[in-house]
Order: structure tokens, then C-alpha cells, then sequence
């Protein structure tokens, strides 16, 4: 998904985290996911990956129509 030119990414600024987190929704094998992700050390960091909530693909699919 990182990269992936449909993914739909933004910066997740809800609260301080003390680093910046980022939101990525994107299609892997015909499922649309959600990462949270921040970068340390100049490595992707995992936060969180689960399949995208019905508004998460909703918004996935208008923002690549």
C-alpha cells in the first residue's frame, strides 16, 4: 500500500502524538484497508492495520472516481 498510486493518505492530526501518524486507505488483493503509520529512523512503523469501516471505503472510492 505505501506508494500505491490510488491509496488515499493524510496526515493524522487529531491529537498530539508526539510524532506525526499518518492514515493510509488503500486496495490490497480486492480489500480495502486502513494503516496507521508513522516514520522513525526513517522506517515505516506500523501502528495499527485493520480492513477499512463502510465510511473509510466510501471515502477511498470518491476520492479515486
Amino acid at each position: 500500500m505505501f506508494g500505491a498510486p490510488f491509496a488515499v493518505e493524510r496526515l493524522d492530526d487529531r491529537e498530539d502524538y508526539g510524532e506525526d501518524r499518518y492514515s493510509l486507505i488503500g486496495m490490497v488483493d480486492g480489500r480495502v484497508l486502513h494503516v496507521v503509520y508513522t516514520v522513525r529512523e526513517g522506517r515505516y512503523r506500523i501502528i495499527s492495520a485493520r480492513g477499512a469501516t463502510s465510511n473509510e471505503r466510501r471515502r477511498y472510492h470518491e476520492d479515486n472516481a
